[in-house]
């Protein structure tokens, strides 16, 4: 009789499979959604990548192509400008204009790189709150530039407390020209 014996060393192998998962958790508990595609279909897709886009579950994308998240303008706009690019210099930043099944759109800042299988990855922050909080810096900026009242702002930080801003209301009532008072 003969008796054959193997033995593996397991630890390195648990240790890579506890790091893939705290991986997998840090990717699904990200504030930015992330996806990977080959030949245009999602293999892969987070939790956050599917509510930003109005989906419920990943089953709903998972194989189904990145076209059902965008307007036919935009899926123009990434065949004509934004593939091309990606093509050339393996990746891909910028603006983009998601929309969800109901219709309903949201501006979102979209990375796309190409990884050495070919499979794309791509990662979406939904920037619907920063752009709101623009339109209101606006809203409040036009607002002061064109109220009556004269209204200056002064750097507290600095000793002089040389004005930084002065509205039209300000030029009107003094007769001083910005330039002449800021700084």
């Amino acid at each position: 009789g003969r008796i054959v014996c193997t033995a593996r060393d397991e630890t390195e192998q648990r240790r890579q499979q506890r790091e893939l998962k705290l991986f997998q958790q840090a990717i699904e508990q990200a504030a930015d959604g992330v996806a990977v595609l080959k030949d245009d279909k999602y293999t892969y897709i987070d939790k956050t990548h599917i509510e930003m886009y109005g989906f419920e579950s990943k089953e709903e994308l998972l194989g189904d192509s990145w076209r059902r998240l965008y307007d036919d303008a935009e899926i123009e706009r990434f065949e004509t400008e934004v593939f091309p690019a990606l093509e050339a210099d393996g990746h891909w930043r910028g603006p983009v204009t998601g929309t969800q099944p109901d219709g309903t759109t949201f501006p979102a800042e979209l990375s796309l790189t190409i990884i050495d299988d070919g499979r794309l990855v791509c990662t979406v922050r939904d920037e619907t709150d920063r752009k709101e909080r623009e339109r209101e810096l606006e809203l409040k900026e036009r607002a002061m530039d064109e109220a009556t009242v004269a209204i200056q702002i002064a750097d507290a930080t600095k000793d002089d407390n040389p004005l930084v801003y002065v509205n039209d209301g300000f030029e009107q009532i003094t007769g001083y020209e910005p330039e002449e008072v800021i700084g």
